[in-house]
């Protein structure tokens, strides 16, 4: 281990993770930044997770360490592993995900006078031998981090953070989801800067397991959504932080929002959606259009949005299937 070096703490929190937990766990002991620590919280997992750690553990004694954190929910041990990190650097790693081989390195060399740095995700379904399907790049160097944090925020596995910025936020244990979104939010609240480098951090595993520290269904996900954004929506204006430009791009991702409701038929939480929504404010947008899924969603309401777009979809869709026809 390099004395030299700053220390990284890698917190991965643990719930029935015993398929990819060795994955994550080899994928930060193969680092080519070698000062690390690796904290490994089980939350309170049915499977092997809590012995497949302690394996782990016992094979590497001088880089992973374990915990046990029994309030369900994956803020609630990444904080555990915040209280145990001993590091100048903090990372975060979901249990099912990987690193690339110099992600850490990367992220820490690139990391400068800021206090948070991100960089590139690749999406990959089930195992990461297969070719991912998306990359995605949380490009948050925009003007007002606020909106890119709204339209773009970074995957955890994505972050690298100065362990300074855990004497003031903590993840909110009381959100079902948004959690890494939020945490962004109260980044911005207190100040801290963060940048977005163009490199290759991490590997998401996207998978059917019903075993996850968060997992929850398309209709509740869009209720917690809405709990999320209500307490940015409250902490920002408390703090007289919402400016007109804040306001629009958060009223836009509303009615966003009140338009995903209707595609997982929650018509309840579409409702309390739109009807949060300043119309007049997103009028003076300059580019609004009334021809757009926003701008029919004004006019109307979102569900005469909904079925629009939808007959657009199946015109197109009948659209390529007559051309195949005609092609053969």
């Amino acid at each position: 281990m390099s004395k030299d070096k700053d220390l990284v703490s890698i917190i991965i929190p643990c719930y029935n993770c015993e398929a990819f937990i060795e994955e994550a766990v080899l994928s930060c002991i193969k680092q080519s930044y070698d000062n690390i620590e690796i904290i490994c919280v089980d939350n309170n997992s049915k499977d092997n997770t809590k012995y497949k750690i302690k394996e782990l553990q016992l094979r590497y004694p001088s880089k992973v360490t374990t915990a046990f954190e029994s309030k369900n929910g994956a803020p609630a041990a990444r904080n555990k592993g915040i209280e145990l990190a001993k590091g100048d650097f903090v990372h975060f790693l979901d249990s099912d995900d990987a690193l690339f081989e110099g992600a850490i390195e990367t992220l820490v060399n690139n990391i400068g006078d800021f206090d948070g740095v991100c960089g590139n995700e690749y999406y990959y379904q089930n195992d990461f031998l297969n070719k991912p399907f998306k990359v995605k790049k949380p490009n948050i160097n925009t003007s007002d981090r606020f909106v890119g944090i709204l339209d773009n925020h970074p995957n955890t596995s994505a972050v690298l953070l100065r362990a300074e910025v855990f004497n003031t936020i903590r993840w909110e244990i009381d959100l079902k989801s948004g959690q890494e979104k939020f945490l962004w939010f109260c980044i911005i609240l207190n100040q801290f800067k963060f940048l977005y480098v163009d490199e290759d951090v991490c590997k998401i595993r996207v998978h059917s397991s019903a075993f996850r520290i968060s997992n929850q269904g398309k209709k509740q996900l869009v209720q917690n959504t809405f709990v999320m954004l209500e307490k940015v929506d409250e902490m920002y204006s408390k703090n007289l932080l919402l400016s007109k430009s804040r306001r629009l791009a958060l009223h836009k991702h509303y009615l966003i929002q009140s338009y995903k409701a209707i595609c997982v038929r929650n018509f309840k939480y579409s409702n309390m959606f739109y009807e949060k929504v300043d119309k007049g404010l997103i009028r003076t947008d300059s580019e609004f259009s009334y021809v757009s899924r926003e701008g029919v969603s004004i006019i109307f309401n979102p569900y005469i949005s909904y079925f629009i777009f939808k007959v657009k979809e199946y015109v197109v869709l009948l659209k390529h299937r007559m051309f195949g026809y005609l092609k053969l």
